[in-house]
């Protein structure tokens, strides 16, 4: 075991808190293996109360509404939360003092004797990832999902057992942050990728290069499962280290393949293939969710898992919540909280599934995306938008001034549904697809999301 995985004893300085829960989950196991922790978070303790409600009575010292070298200085071990930039002056700073910085992920990973199955992408990756568990759980009872919001992996190592894959979520900042560790899964799935997190990683190429970090440790005996519809993921197939095999929507004359063909899901491995089941099995809306399923249903086949699983786990998938979960109906109209659209183009998809008439909610904080492609579909397919405050919603506002599309502007989300809910008739669907980050009004998106569905039930 290297000098990095040896916490007891250690001055370990967890640095982000936050309030999904998983740095809470970190700092809780720092302390059963013996560390002396200390957490830093620039947010007030007043903002934070929720996460710091469950870490009382367990001797941690917190430094909170800013951060100072005195404190980084005096750590032996930094475990840096995701949310984290990675050119924070102060991990800059430890850095040149020789304090190692790691992440939760990391020491999962240097721990784990469990095979990894890891996901990411632009969209769909919870979804996949879901699906994918869904699968491989009837294989091997066993297995372990990992990488959901409010709840470290590290928690999860005591089950672990090390003929059972776990099957990982991994977003562009924890891949980042894995580009200086040993992740070299067994199978890696990029479901896509489009302009994101812009804001953070700066340009396109940066954000590629955060997601490659999945599959740039593997080797031939390990797989990289590509989007073929996808002109970025493509592109990506001749710096895989795996063997790549690719899924599409269409049929694919590839030696390692899985696609749609005659309505139904084909999977071939060199010259030979299997019918896994018919597209209706498919029960999740939209042809974005056939890319996540066939992203599964090919990551599993790879894999090993029997047909009969496969086609098991798709039709009893009926997806995630917050991600066009259907919150309910009143008089006769639906309310869908699509609160995890945090890009425009996973916006666009929610709208593209959606017939009769649509009251948008969406909006938000901006991450330097492009809105143009919304905007159009905005204009094509709404009958009513409402905008929640944001950086993102100047621009989206002033796209839509250009083509007198009419707007209306929603203090709250309590003011937003309020609205949507007068304007709506029998037959229309209200949504929350916000195109756009949370911060500002909201705490993350699950608390946007969670804020929808109580302002609905209140109607």
């Amino acid at each position: 075991m290297s000098t990095l995985t040896k916490l007891e004893g250690k001055k370990v300085l967890v640095f982000g808190l936050g309030l999904h829960g998983g740095a809470v989950s970190v700092a809780q196991w720092l302390v059963g293996q013996g560390a002396t922790v200390t957490v830093t978070d620039r947010r007030s303790s007043l903002i934070l109360r929720p996460s710091l409600r469950k870490l009382r009575g367990l001797g941690i010292r917190f430094e909170l509404g800013s951060h100072s070298r005195a404190v980084v200085a005096s750590s032996d071990i930094i475990v840096k939360n995701p949310g984290v930039p990675i050119n924070s002056p102060y991990l800059m700073f430890a850095r040149k003092q020789g304090i190692p910085i790691v992440t939760d992920i990391s020491l999962f990973i240097e721990r784990t004797p469990s095979p990894l199955f890891a996901i990411t992408g632009t969209k769909g990756k919870t979804t996949t990832t879901r699906m994918l568990y869904d699968m491989v759980l009837r294989r091997w009872p066993h297995s372990v999902l990992a990488g959901n919001p409010g709840l470290s992996p590290l928690t999860l190592l005591k089950g672990i057992r090390r003929q059972d894959p776990t099957v990982i979520e991994l977003s562009s900042w924890q891949l980042e942050d894995l580009s200086f560790f040993r992740l070299k899964p067994h199978l890696a799935v990029i479901t896509n990728l489009f302009p994101d997190h812009l804001n953070t990683h700066g340009t396109m190429a940066g954000y590629a290069k955060a997601k490659s970090v999945i599959f740039s440790r593997q080797t031939k005996k390990d797989f990289t499962i590509l989007n073929f519809d996808n002109k970025l993921t493509r592109s990506l197939a001749k710096k895989a280290g795996g063997t790549v095999v690719w899924f599409s929507l269409h049929p694919l004359e590839r030696e390692r393949a899985c696609f749609i063909r005659d309505n139904t899901v084909v999977c071939r491995s060199k010259k030979i293939e299997q019918a896994i089941c018919p597209v209706d099995a498919i029960r999740v809306p939209g042809s974005h969710n056939r890319e996540n399923a066939l992203a599964a249903v090919t990551a599993a086949y790879t894999v090993g898992v029997p047909v009969k699983y496969i086609a098991s786990a798709l039709s009893h998938f009926r997806g995630v919540a917050g991600r066009q979960e259907l919150v309910t109906v009143k008089n006769g109209v639906r309310f869908i909280n699509d609160t995890t659209a945090t890009n425009p183009e996973s916006a666009v998809a929610a709208l593209e599934t959606i017939s009769g008439r649509i009251i948008l909610i969406a909006g938000g904080a901006d991450k330097k995306l492009p809105y143009a492609n919304f905007v159009r579909e905005i204009v094509r397919k709404v009958g009513c938008l409402i905008l929640l405050p944001g950086t993102a919603t100047a621009k989206i506002s002033a796209l839509l001034r250009k083509r007198k599309f009419p707007h209306s502007f929603a203090r709250s989300m309590d003011h937003a549904v309020k609205l949507a809910s007068a304007r709506a008739k029998k037959g229309d669907t209200v949504i929350l697809s916000p195109g756009s980050a949370s911060f500002g009004l909201f705490l993350h998106e699950f608390d946007r999301g969670r804020q929808f569905v109580a302002a609905v039930k209140k109607l």
